[in-house]
């Protein structure tokens, strides 16, 4: 009865455009149905991947999450092993995941739907090796099948037209392209209008187009700082030309397909090494008529997506042009390479199977470029390139969290195939009479390896951790293999002091480190505050418990986490009675001297950034989640009401809007993980205006004002979103280990 059952449902299981096909390299093989659910599916997790800044130091929990869905899928109970797919997954180290294309309008959510993290987050969870790839087949009609012999032609397209050149340079990944296909013809285009890339590609004819630049999502994020844009203008995927004008041309990823594929000799590979690349472009150069196309599902590192074409294109080449080899050996020295990835997709579209083709082998080719790679070489024969970039200027916070302290580059290229073995990397940082050393000894193996965020130096000294005025040193580097220099440079460096905070790009991301809830301060204030918390809430038994009486369905509960911060405000205004002042010189352009909070109750006086970050320690000391806003020229505090409410916001679960508005968004940029940035500022003000989140004008304290005047001052504070930078969040920058600054106890001022 129950095998009738299933054929049954098999003669009316989904076929065509409907069925989704994920086939094991053992011949393991599942179906999906492509309806509603999965459409819900794709455009959440496709949303979560680019708010991931929010919730990756919890990841353990969302891939629960992950699991369950991908659980509740419809699978075709035609295919075997549809109800084991979660566990056979574990078995195999190579996925295909087969999407039929008739149109652009169906079908929409297995193509952004990000596979690879999804499935390569279920292999790790579940034991497996961790050398497993996800590969995609774009199944079309009369797509051809062959592995060319040869690569002659490339071509170079550069996207990145006007004003948008001034933010990129491109000249690297130019070079390394050129030195990649030494017996090619390389053609060049420099962000051409669709005429000149139309013509470009009917009469070169090109085996290979690497496109580098920026997509439409990112040049959007760019102008709009500068220029009142369209209200659609870089909504949809897509990249930017340059029109008859000599302005910004935004592209649809459609329209761009087409360009590529212009002439009557498809190329054999389109790689779109910029963001949000591969749901639409890539997939649409392939339905086009490319036989290959590689993209990324939305944002990665730039020395990531570096490894990534080096590493690819000698493998390719190593291979014979053999596609799925390549992209395996590519994606694996990523996955063990110090750049890890974190989320985004490396998305490689094929017009035919690559299981069919290519994978008899697989284990053959990873084993000859493996006994390849590993060959010892000279440094002749690595044809190395040292990049050394130090930085100009350092401080204590930046040594103290070890990321990027004292050189912003410290790289290595090698354009040789093999190992350079015994490279030693000697650097020294002098402070005073003190010297640090840091000593490494490593092997070159990868095309791109970087060491910087690896240069680390003691921080014993009590001049580093004392300097009260910038004080000029010097940074030693050298780089020596085989007995030979090939890099020494002495540079001189600025030590700034150890309350300096530089808010730069680069340096904002350590302002975590100055709150310090273990300052001397900080528990007067809250011993102080103990009465007043007793007064408001009429309770001689009350204590500051955080947010573990809170519970958000309880109104009383939340005023009652109020009165707790209202309680610091109150010790502060009637015990302490803070004055503003402009802040102390710094001598740095954008460098800030802050106030621990023992200074700014012992001189009775702080900016608005040293009110900020004192309120902030109060409430972390008391386990209440601060964070601190950034306007232009302007700091203030705010908290989060319950914990509830703020693991609501880290963990974003549904997208408004559809699928459109479910690939606008990209990830926080290139600011820490506790940075919420600009673009984030309708769903901060989402949350302020729901009595989620409150903030506070800290500036309110030396006015001598109510607590409750001083929220409604911090919600005017964010009237204008042109004003608002970033908000800052302490408690997320704790789970990265951004710790306090251990300041000596004689800096506190007592």
């Amino acid at each position: 009865m129950a095998k009738k059952v299933r054929q049954a449902r098999s003669s009316a299981g989904p076929r065509g455009a409907n069925r989704i096909l994920l086939r094991g390299e053992h011949g393991q093989q599942s179906a999906i149905v492509s309806n509603a659910y999965l459409e819900n599916r794709a455009m959440r997790w496709r949303y979560k991947l680019t708010k991931r800044s929010r919730w990756k130091y919890r990841l353990a929990e969302e891939l629960k999450k992950l699991e369950k869905d991908l659980k509740g899928l419809h699978w075709d109970p035609a295919e075997r092993d549809d109800v084991g797919f979660l566990d056979w997954i574990v078995s195999t180290s190579l996925l295909e995941v087969r999407i039929p294309y008739r149109d652009e309008s169906e079908g929409w959510a297995a193509r952004i739907a990000p596979w690879e993290f999804m499935l390569n987050s279920v292999n790790r969870r579940r034991g497996g090796t961790g050398d497993f790839s996800v590969i995609r087949h774009l199944e079309r009609p009369r797509a051809r099948k062959t592995v060319p012999s040869s690569i002659s032609r490339v071509l170079y397209l550069e996207c990145a037209p006007a004003e948008l050149r001034e933010h990129f340079s491109f000249n690297d990944e130019r070079r390394r392209l050129h030195m990649r296909f030494p017996k090619a013809e390389v053609e060049e285009l420099f962000s051409p209008t669709r005429d000149v890339l139309r013509r470009t590609v009917s009469t070169f004819k090109p085996h290979v187009i690497h496109v580098a630049g920026v997509d439409t999502h990112q040049a959007r994020s760019l102008l709009e700082e500068r220029w009142e844009l369209p209200a659609d203008w870089g909504l949809l995927d897509g990249t930017v030309l340059t029109d008859d004008e000599g302005w910004i041309d935004p592209v649809a990823a459609q329209d761009f397909a087409k360009l590529l594929n212009a002439g009557t000799r498809k190329p054999i590979l389109v790689f779109c090494n910029f963001y949000h690349s591969a749901s639409r472009i890539a997939a649409l150069c392939v339905a086009g008529g490319a036989q290959y196309a590689i993209g990324y599902q939305d944002t990665v590192d730039d020395e990531i997506a570096e490894t990534l074409f080096s590493e690819f294109y000698d493998a390719w080449r190593g291979a014979d042009w053999c596609m799925l080899p390549a992209f395996v050996a590519a994606v694996g020295i990523l996955r063990r390479s110090p750049q890890k990835l974190t989320g985004t997709g490396i998305v490689l579209w094929s017009a035919h199977s690559l299981l069919d083709a290519q994978s008899g082998g697989l284990a053959e080719s990873k084993r000859k470029r493996a006994i390849r790679r590993q060959k010892p070489i000279g440094v002749k024969e690595a044809e190395l390139e040292i990049e050394v970039i130090p930085n100009e200027s350092v401080n204590y916070s930046m040594l103290h969290n070890a990321s990027h302290g004292l050189f912003s580059k410290f790289a290595f290229h090698k354009f040789g195939d093999g190992a350079l073995l015994d490279v030693n990397v000697n650097v020294e940082f002098h402070v005073g009479a003190d010297s640090f050393p840091f000593r490494k000894t490593l092997s070159l193996v990868d095309p791109y390896t970087t060491i910087e965020e690896e240069i680390a130096v003691p921080l014993i000294s009590d001049l580093m951790r004392s300097v009260q005025e910038p004080l000029k040193t010097s940074l030693y580097a050298e780089v020596m293999c085989q007995e030979e220099v090939l890099y020494r440079q002495t540079s001189r460096m600025t030590l700034l002091p150890v309350d300096e905070w530089r808010d730069d790009e680069e340096n904002r991301r350590w302002l975590p480190s100055f709150v310090l809830p273990r300052d001397p301060a900080v528990e007067k204030i809250i011993t102080t505050a103990q009465s007043h918390l007793m007064t408001l809430t009429d309770d001689r038994t009350r204590g500051f418990d955080g947010y573990q009486s809170v519970a958000v369905d309880d109104p009383e509960s939340l005023d009652d986490l109020d009165f707790q911060v209202q309680a610091i405000w109150a010790a502060l205004v009637h015990h302490y009675r803070v004055q503003y002042i402009n802040p102390p010189p710094s001598y740095t352009a954008s460098g800030q001297r802050l106030r621990t909070p023992t200074q700014v109750l012992r001189g009775g006086r702080g900016t608005c950034i040293d009110l900020a970050i004192l309120l902030a320690a109060c409430m972390e000391y008391v386990d209440i989640y601060p964070v601190v806003f950034l306007l232009e020229g302007h700091a203030f505090v705010g908290y989060w009401r319950s914990e509830e409410y703020y693991l609501e916001f880290t963990s974003p679960e549904e997208v408004e809007g559809g699928e459109r508005d479910a690939t606008r968004e990209g990830t926080w940029g290139s600011e820490a993980d506790w940075i919420v940035p600009r673009r984030e500022y309708a769903e901060i003000l989402r949350q302020i205006h729901s009595g989620r989140l409150y903030p506070i004008e800290s500036v309110g304290l030396t006015d001598h004002g109510s607590f409750w005047r001083a929220v409604d001052e911090g919600v005017e504070n964010l009237r204008d979103p042109a004003e608002f930078h970033s908000l800052v969040d302490i408690k997320r920058a704790r789970a990265y280990q951004l710790t306090p600054l251990p300041i000596k106890e004689d800096s506190y001022g007592e």
